[in-house]
């Protein structure tokens, strides 16, 4: 039928960057491949289910579909691989469970780069501000950090490692005002981190680079 499904989340625009950029993505690699596109938001609860039903119903080739924290949608994903079907999951986090391929980001990968873009400006003293909780993207993160700092032959200070979360707000910048010495360029972890952080180091009259 040349008719793919895209089941992807997609909540307010200003927190979902990503999903936008691979539905893009997926888009522009459809229309390359003269392929046309049923897509599904699952933003909203319970949403999952509806979508894979949705998909099968419309006589589809195939099924690019998000990873949601929702066993019935996952086990019903398992259910349409067995039945033959031809699908593709993205931003699955966890150790990959489903039969078929799974597309990720290298969140190890990517801090290291950053990490290595600061040093490679003539920084030393770096800081991050990260969410170190294993389950999160944060983790990895700040595995790239460690890992850029090591290779670059640079001590690794624990002061300048703050949490910086939802849980708090998002205030973890507060902390390093209060280190000894202060860092010359901050990696945070995600984008929320970053505009906190910047907003908050620029009222204590700093300029200071983040990324």
């Amino acid at each position: 039928t040349n008719v793919i499904g895209v089941i992807l989340s997609m909540p307010e625009a200003k927190n979902c960057d990503l999903a936008y950029k691979l539905f893009k993505g997926i888009s522009q690699t459809a229309q390359q491949n003269s392929q046309s596109l049923i897509f599904f938001d699952v933003s909203l609860p319970h949403s999952g289910l509806t979508a894979i039903n949705q998909c099968l119903n419309s006589e589809i080739d195939g099924i690019i579909a998000t990873h949601l924290n929702d066993e019935v949608y996952l086990k019903r994903l398992s259910e349409v691989i067995e039945q033959g079907m031809s699908l593709v999951t993205v931003l699955d986090p966890r150790k990959h469970h489903l039969n078929c391929p799974n597309i990720i980001v290298d969140q190890q990968r990517g801090a290291y780069i950053a990490t290595e873009y600061l040093i490679q400006k003539g920084y030393r003293r770096i800081a991050h501000l990260c969410h170190s909780n294993k389950f999160s993207t944060g983790a990895e993160r700040l595995k790239g950090y460690k890992a850029a700092l090591a290779d670059a032959g640079i001590p690794y200070n624990k002061a300048w490692v703050v949490e910086d979360n939802e849980d708090i707000n998002f205030t973890g910048a507060h902390t390093l005002l209060k280190s000894e010495e202060m860092p010359e360029a901050v990696f945070c972890w995600n984008d929320k981190s970053a505009l906190h952080a910047q907003r908050i180091l620029r009222n204590a009259g700093l300029n200071i680079e983040i990324v």
